[in-house]
C-alpha cells in the first residue's frame, strides 16, 4: 500500500457494498410496482406481503448502506481526510485521488445508485399520490354516508322533516 492511498481490499468491499445497494434499490423497485398494481386491483393480503417484503428490504438498505458509510469514512481517512470531511465526502469527490481501476469503477457504481434511488424516489411518490386519492375517495363516501344518515326523516303533515329512525346507509342496503 502506498502512502496516502486506502488497500484495495476496503476499496472492494466498497464496490461490493455498492452493487449490493443497487441490487435491493432494484428489488424496492419491483416490490413498488407490484405494490401499485394490487393497489389497483385492491388486493389487500398481497399489499399486507409486499409490505413485510418491502420492510425486509429496507431494513437491508439501511444495514449496507450503514456499512457503506463506515467504508467511505475509513477510505476517506487513509486519504488523509479528517472524519467529517471523510463522512460529508462523496464518492465522486475522493475517487480522483484513487489509482486505478477504483479511480473509474466506483463513481460507475455511485451513479448506477443514484439512478435507482431517483427511481424507487419517483415510484414512491407515485403510490402516495394513489394513496392520498383513495383517502380522498372514501372520505367522500363516507361524508356522503353521513349526510345520508342525517337527511332519514320523513316529512310529516304539517310538511316540516321529522327525525327519522338513524340507520346508516350500509344497513339501509345491506
Amino acid at each position: 500500500m502506498t502512502a496516502g492511498q486506502p488497500t484495495n481490499r476496503r476499496l472492494d468491499d466498497l464496490l461490493t457494498v455498492l452493487s449490493r445497494l443497487a441490487g435491493l434499490y432494484e428489488q424496492h423497485g419491483s416490490l413498488l410496482d407490484e405494490k401499485l398494481a394490487h393497489m389497483r386491483s385492491a388486493d389487500q393480503e398481497s399489499l399486507r406481503r409486499i409490505a413485510r417484503e418491502e420492510e425486509d428490504v429496507i431494513k437491508r438498505l439501511h444495514a449496507q448502506d450503514g456499512l457503506r458509510r463506515h467504508l467511505t469514512v475509513c477510505i476517506g481517512k487513509s486519504l488523509g481526510l479528517d472524519e467529517r470531511t471523510a463522512r460529508e465526502a462523496t464518492i465522486s469527490q475522493f475517487s480522483a485521488r484513487l489509482a486505478e481501476p477504483y479511480r473509474s469503477r466506483l463513481p460507475v457504481e455511485a451513479k448506477r445508485l443514484r439512478t435507482l434511488v431517483e427511481q424507487v424516489r419517483r415510484q414512491n411518490a407515485r403510490i402516495e399520490r394513489v394513496a392520498r386519492q383513495v383517502l380522498a375517495n372514501l372520505r367522500e363516501v363516507f361524508e356522503s354516508d353521513a349526510t345520508a344518515h342525517q337527511d332519514s326523516g320523513a316529512y310529516g303533515s304539517t310538511g316540516t322533516l321529522r327525525p327519522g329512525n338513524p340507520c346508516g346507509l350500509f344497513e339501509t342496503v345491506g
